[in-house]
């Protein structure tokens, strides 16, 4: 092992990122009236974490594109959201994980996926915690470290002419940069 990768692996090592969403992810079709008709109406079961079902959030499911023991951690944390539960994602190596929820949508309609994180320590050279629809490239801004504030982020995309479900995702990393 050279100088070079044994540093990589201890930068990898001491890099963690926490992706926390707060109890309000929104996925909504547009356009809406106001900001509250919009949450009224949010596509999403269990949007902010707060239902769980052993220790794990309900409707929400793990997926980890290496999955190898340690690599990364995914858990609920009570308490921790601007305003209840939230979801935590944690890489000590570098990988795609996330939190995904497929979801009923209509053809040929916008939709918005949006939500609160906070984020610390990614590596600024990858992909940090951000939102997405699986199966694209597209994802919403991603965020390396916030300064331990909370920062909105929103996606918008159009729904295809059959298409009838999508699965979103609360992630760290992405499609080839993990």
């Amino acid at each position: 092992m050279n100088g070079k990768t044994f540093l990589n692996i201890k930068t990898f090592l001491m890099v963690k990122l926490f992706l926390i969403l707060w109890a309000c992810l929104i996925l909504a079709a547009l356009p809406r009236a106001s900001a509250q008709e919009a949450i009224r109406e949010n596509l999403l079961m269990n949007a902010g974490f707060e239902e769980a079902e052993a220790g794990e959030p309900a409707f929400w499911s793990r997926d980890v594109w290496i999955r190898d023991d340690g690599v990364s951690r995914l858990e609920i944390v009570s308490g921790a959201g601007r305003s209840g539960a939230a979801a935590r994602i944690e890489n000590r190596y570098p990988n795609d994980a996330k939190w995904v929820q497929t979801v009923s949508v209509e053809p040929e309609t916008l939709y918005r996926l949006s939500g609160w994180v906070k984020a610390e320590n990614a590596d600024l050279a990858a992909k940090g915690a951000n939102l997405s629809v699986l199966g694209i490239t597209q994802t919403s801004d991603d965020v390396k470290d916030t300064d331990g504030d909370w920062r909105y982020l929103e996606l918008y995309g159009r729904t295809g002419k059959d298409q009838r479900e999508v699965t979103v995702a609360v992630r760290l990393g992405g499609y080839g940069s993990l």
